[in-house]
């Protein structure tokens, strides 16, 4: 399991609970070639076996296989849970990507699907020596499977990073999941 440094993690923490209340959402059909991902385990598998390489879970509790994938997706996705609004809301499925100097668009796009009122979502997050300097999510609002897609330009440095982030949802009030597969992290 990796670890990141505390401060950072808070920052990831604190970014996924003002997104998991703010309801506003974009989403656009189209997604990157999956030829230059950057993310490992795009479609968590590997030889038709269900993986999480790749992905730091803190609470496994949470993430489970599901025997369902979108179009092209193989046999598995993953699963995410809702989770109740408490301590443990911050235990997202992340991969921690090392940003190249210079000025590119980060494309993260991925196949998703909801089964709860409250929604799920997918972000991409960079920082610059621990302090946020962009933040990007969109929320998985169908329930059969959809492509959703967030891009961005930054302007980084070597020892900037950029955090992917997967959520099945936060609520006080009812259960479900959120469904991801073929994850995508390009960048131009």
């Amino acid at each position: 399991m990796r670890q990141i440094n505390h401060n950072s993690r808070i920052v990831v923490m604190l970014v996924t609970l003002i997104a998991s209340i703010n309801l506003i959402q974009c989403s656009n059909p189209t997604g990157p070639s999956a030829s230059s991902n950057l993310l490992q385990d795009p479609s968590f598998e590997s030889n038709g076996q269900a993986t999480l390489n790749g992905w730091v879970v803190n609470d496994t509790s949470i993430v489970h296989f599901a025997n369902d994938a979108p179009p092209d997706g193989g046999k598995w996705s993953v699963a995410v849970n809702v989770i109740w609004i408490g301590p443990n809301m911050f235990e997202v499925p992340y991969q921690k990507v090392k940003l190249v100097s210079g000025t590119k668009i980060y494309t993260f796009s991925f196949w998703a699907k909801s089964s709860t009122v409250i929604k799920g979502m997918g972000s991409i997050l960079a920082l610059k020596a621990d302090s946020i300097v962009s933040y990007k999510y969109v929320r998985v609002e169908d329930s059969t499977w959809t492509n959703y897609t967030i891009a961005d330009t930054i302007s980084s440095d070597q020892a900037d990073s950029l955090f992917v982030t997967i959520s099945g949802g936060a609520t006080e009030l009812a259960g479900g999941k959120t469904y991801f597969d073929l994850c995508s992290l390009t960048a131009q």
